[in-house]
């Protein structure tokens, strides 16, 4: 089934006043199979059919090619609009993971219809159906990364989706067994500042420019976070609503909060066989307070891919090794620009948390990787310059296999996020504790020369247990190394370099 809008999905909270139905046309899908839109393209069947709208399969007798043609149902001016501002979106803003929009009209009654490609495939939730309810994490992780990147294109656009879950996803499977997916329906998208401006420099402005107020929550329930309708509409509305739909596609159920934060994956669904990585990646991207939220869908994609890149099976799979000498044991976190594992050196027999930088020429340009190298090479000057009980120990910095990489001292602990809520934190002691030692480790960070700049509980790894707790202090990537750093850097090498020497001209005496 080539659906574009499943024939049946959950409900959608929309702008509408409550108890209010907006008008229908009743002409819409009486007697269209067989009618010839535009004298160009021949309807044959309906596809899906939806509460706001109904898709047909379609012959574009120009290009002798099989179309969908989305048809909505209202006469309603609000709906019009949105459906107006979806064919705008999809017909400039162009990936192979968005479903693309090739022409607009009108039928004869007036009704707008948008001829968008068609796929030949099935949505995510009919593809969870047939699986018994769930997907394998490996399937779910792969259509991850692929939705993530056509959100990508959309936020780089400046628009925000704001109705991301699996009704809202096809996927095209190849002979070989390879998946597609395409994101669908933005019928309910934001259109930000950025996107308007660059339509308004091509073309005349069509309408005024219109945002949904405060206090209306726009999207779907259960893949909506919860400031939905209370905060202007932002990037980190489709982090939460892309990990819902990862989360529901593995566990087959919607993720739930309780009081100290959400219920984890592998809680839900112990059975599923997903490593605890991606718990962990989804934990974050779902979180409550946006702040704590995973900052972007290309954070949350770098996870994804890294988790993909360097799984195994700890049974019978070999370990994925870098360079030559760490095998990567498991994902411990993704940032911005970097990836953190658990890994054992193979030849010192040591478990380390290895932090890599990979090349991501397609980010940025060549300006923008040499400050990342910049930024990470400084970090790891800094960490090595560094010795505190509080701070990670470096033990080795190098390029191999064309990533940078850094080897640090594993710290057994958990995020300090996991210990910031109102039923599950630390005592007034272990906090007391904590404060003084990351005080401490500060006071050295600034007595070599360094200003840390990116103090938060993600930054801080906490170990409980046996009566004592201990905290690290970790990411330094941030950091700024003042003129006074490298003049005691310096002054270190030059000290070693004379005391070198003086040793070197004793021994020719005797």
């Amino acid at each position: 089934m080539g659906a574009l809008t499943p024939a049946s999905s959950s409900s959608r909270t929309t702008v509408a006043t409550p108890g209010h139905q907006a008008p229908r046309n009743p002409l819409v899908g009486m007697g269209l199979r067989g009618a010839l839109l535009k004298d160009r393209y021949l309807v044959l069947d309906e596809l899906a059919h939806g509460g706001m709208g109904t898709v047909y399969l379609a012959k574009d007798r120009t290009m002798r090619s099989l179309v969908a043609i989305k048809m909505i149902h209202s006469t309603d001016p609000e709906v019009i609009r949105r459906f107006a501002a979806e064919k705008e979106v999809l017909g400039n803003v162009h990936h192979s993971n968005l479903i693309h929009a090739s022409d607009f009209g009108t039928t004869n009654g007036g009704q707008p219809f948008m001829v968008l490609e068609y796929i030949p495939g099935q949505t995510l939730e009919t593809r969870r159906l047939g699986s018994g309810g769930r997907l394998p994490w490996q399937e779910v992780v792969e259509v991850g990364i692929q939705l993530a990147r056509a959100l990508e294109a959309l936020h780089a656009a400046g628009v925000i989706h704001r109705d991301v879950k699996p009704a809202n996803a096809m996927v095209a499977e190849s002979k070989s067994g390879e998946i597609t997916v395409k994101l669908l329906d933005l019928g309910v998208a934001f259109l930000g500042e950025r996107f308007l401006d660059a339509q308004d420099k091509r073309f005349t402005p069509e309408q005024p420019r219109f945002h949904t107020q405060l206090g209306a929550a726009v999207g779907t329930a259960g893949f909506l976070p919860a400031e939905v309708g209370y905060l202007p509409a932002h990037e980190r509305l489709d982090v939460y609503g892309l990990a819902a739909t990862l989360f529901y596609l593995c566990a087959g159920e919607l993720p739930r909060q309780r009081q100290f934060g959400g219920i984890t994956l592998l809680e839900v669904a112990s059975d599923c066989g997903a490593p605890e990585a991606l718990s962990l990646l989804l934990e974050k991207a779902l979180a409550i307070d946006p702040i704590d939220r995973t900052s972007s869908v290309s954070v949350l994609k770098r996870g994804l891919e890294a988790l993909l890149r360097t799984w195994h099976d700890p049974d019978n799979g070999p370990k994925y090794l870098f360079g030559g000498r760490f095998d990567l044991l498991g994902l411990l976190g993704a940032g911005a620009t970097t990836e953190c594992h658990r890994a054992a050196h193979r030849h010192m027999r040591r478990l380390v948390a290895l932090k890599l930088m990979r090349s991501n020429p397609t980010e940025c340009d060549d300006a923008g990787e040499e400050n990342r190298r910049l930024r990470f090479r400084q970090g790891a000057m800094i960490l090595a310059a560094l010795d505190h009980p509080n701070i990670p120990q470096l033990y080795d910095y190098g390029v191999a296999d064309g990533d940078h990489y850094a080897v640090v001292q594993l710290c057994d602990g958990k995020i300090a996020t996991e210990y910031t809520w109102v039923t599950h934190h630390l005592r007034v002691d272990e906090a007391i504790r904590v404060g003084l030692q990351l005080a401490d480790a500060l006071a050295a960070i600034h007595s070599a020369g360094v200003i840390y700049r990116d103090l938060r509980p993600g930054n801080v790894i906490v170990r409980r247990g046996d009566g004592a707790i201990k905290s690290w202090l970790v990411d330094f990537d941030e950091s700024v190394a003042l003129p006074e750093f490298f003049a005691l850097q310096d002054k270190t090498i030059c000290d070693a370099s004379r005391g070198s020497q003086g040793s070197k001209a004793e021994g020719s005496l005797e």
